[in-house]
């Protein structure tokens, strides 16, 4: 299992969302980023290697 972080700025634009879009997008990272993130994500450059980028939709 991976583990998931979000910037703090990404934190505040996630609950600024409606309660049922928070729901779906909770749902789609347990389904699909926590098992395997690779397959979503695209690695980042520069002082941000390491770390990931992408979409769950």
């Amino acid at each position: 299992m991976y583990k998931i972080e979000f910037e703090q700025r990404a934190k505040k634009q996630f609950y600024k969302l409606s309660r049922e879009v928070q729901e779906r997008l909770t749902e789609a990272i347990d389904e699909k980023l926590s098992v395997n993130p690779k397959e979503y994500l695209i690695p980042l450059a520069g002082n941000k290697a390491g770390l990931y980028k992408g979409s769950v939709a």
